[in-house]
């Protein structure tokens, strides 16, 4: 969730690459699968939520990234191979 809030962030025009419109896209991207329960979910969302905050409120962010992480997936055989690319 943190990695798909970066790609959306950097997809921003460069005057709104903001910390805290880094920090919304956190929530915006955020998803309570996997988490024990909403508590727990809730916890770890507002720690990425100032992640992201405090790593783009260090960068310029006029740069564009080299590459950004992007879901993909690809038939082989009789399964679907799923994981992250980087380009």
């Amino acid at each position: 969730m943190v990695h798909n809030a970066l790609r959306a962030f950097f997809d921003l025009p460069v005057p709104k690459r903001t910390p805290s419109s880094a920090a919304a896209l956190v929530v915006s991207n955020w998803h309570d699968d996997g988490f024990a329960d909403g508590m727990q979910a809730a916890e770890y969302r507002e720690r990425a939520r100032d992640w992201v905050a405090d790593y783009v409120a260090k960068l310029d962010v006029a740069d564009d990234p080299v590459g950004v992480e992007r879901w993909v997936s690809a038939p082989v055989g009789p399964i679907i191979a799923e994981g992250r690319w980087t380009g």
